[in-house]
Parts: structure tokens; sequence; C-alpha cells
């Protein structure tokens, strides 16, 4: 069976900034989602042009050029790959991926990675929010009931009030940045 690698960067890139997005960003997360997403879409373009691609295999550096792309490179870089994606169809988008099995294969690969740590994936997952905190919970928990992932103390055993001061967090820096916003 053949794998069009560069279908499969198309569609990776496309999901994952659909998530750090800079427009999307919550508050709080503003800067991490810039800087998130110029690295993904910088290595997306080294990796989808051949000669850059080539330079990057053959000396484990990249073209000098890629640097001095600017600050707002990924957004241009990412209107230019996506020209018809509007709001509304980010938002379908994530819908479509809650709950879905990609969803749950992505969980799997940052929870294992994370070795369980929420903090570590709260730092990571593109999709985590606060919000979601219980409901990305469930998935793995189900996942570990089935054997499907290996069971982490650290994400068992959790204390309450460690997973309440991570939720507190973020929910507090979002209400914060939103004060600011409307003074």
């Amino acid at each position: 069976m053949f794998i069009n690698i560069s279908t499969c960067m198309q569609q990776a890139y496309r999901k994952i900034s659909l998530f750090l997005l800079p427009a999307q960003a919550p508050a709080h997360r503003l800067e991490e989602f810039c800087r998130k997403f110029e690295i993904v879409s910088k290595v997306h373009y080294i990796l989808s042009d051949a000669s850059k691609r080539q330079v990057y295999d053959e000396k484990g550096v990249i073209d000098a050029s890629v640097d001095k792309l600017g600050a707002l490179f990924g957004t241009k870089y990412w209107k230019k790959l996506f020209p018809h994606i509007v709001p509304e169809d980010i938002e379908d988008f994530k819908e479509i991926y809650k709950d879905s099995e990609e969803e749950k294969e992505d969980l799997q690969t940052v929870y294992l990675r994370a070795k369980g740590d929420m903090d570590r994936l709260a730092e990571v997952y593109f999709a985590y929010s606060a919000e979601d905190e219980d409901r990305i919970c469930d998935i793995m928990l189900k996942l570990i009931k089935r054997k499907i992932m290996p069971s982490y103390a650290k994400f068992m055993k959790e204390a309450a009030a460690s997973i309440e001061a991570r939720k507190k967090k973020v929910s507090f820096s979002d209400l914060k940045q939103r004060n600011i916003g409307a003074n």
C-alpha cells in the first residue's frame, strides 16, 4: 500500500493548526499558541519543500532563510494553504474531532509521552481546555479500563486539589484577560 507522505503532512498540519490558530486562542494562552503555531508552520514549510527538506535531512539544519520569514509567517502561510477556511469551519472541525477515534489516538499518544502527568498533558495537547478536562479524563479512563493504555499513578492518583488548581489557573487567567480587555 502506497502512503502519500505529502498528503499525510498536509492533513496533520491542518489538524494541529486548526487548534493552534492564534485567533482561536484563549486569552491566557495567546503567546503560547502564537509560538507553537509559528513553529508548526515553519516545520511544515521546510518538510513540504523538497530542497529545504533535503538540506535538513542531509545536514540536520534548516535553511537560514526560514529564520528570516518574519513574525507573521505562520498566519500568512496558513491563509495561503487554506484560503477558504472560515471560523465556522474551525468550530465544525473541533466538534467532529471531539470524542472521535482520532482524538482518542492523539490522547493516547500524549498520555504515554506525559506518563500520565496531566499538567504536562495540558501543556502539550493541542486540543486541551479546562472545560474539556473532565471529558478528556473520562476518555483516558475508558482506554485504561480497556487495557489500551497503561495506568500511571500520576494520573490515577492525582490529588483533587491539583486538578482544581490547574482548572482555576486556566479559568482565572481567562477571567483576568477578559477584564483587562474590557477596560
